[in-house]
């Protein structure tokens, strides 16, 4: 059985569609849409989960410096004043 050649005039990529999105436009998303989520995902984690972990850290060491600053400065006391910390006589 013989079937002819259908001539087929050669379509432009444009004119391709998946679905209602033209195939230059799909091929595009398919490539650098993984990479834009990835990217507001990263941007969202960095100013809200890293900003209240690093909150937290700073609270803490400027507590610890606090604390820090008061030793020294008892320790300042002591040697200015020439007295023998207590506990050692």
């Amino acid at each position: 059985m013989y079937l002819p050649r259908q001539n087929a005039e050669p379509q432009n990529a444009e004119d391709r569609k998946i679905g209602p999105i033209p195939l230059p436009l799909f091929i595009a998303i398919c490539i650098f849409g993984p990479s834009m989520v990835s990217f507001f995902c990263w941007f969202i984690y960095q100013n809200t989960v890293k900003r209240a972990q690093n909150k937290k850290l700073r609270a803490e060491r400027e507590q610890e410096r606090i604390a820090e600053e008061k030793l020294m400065e008892t320790h300042i006391n002591h040697f200015l004043t020439n007295e023998v910390p207590a506990g050692r006589r």
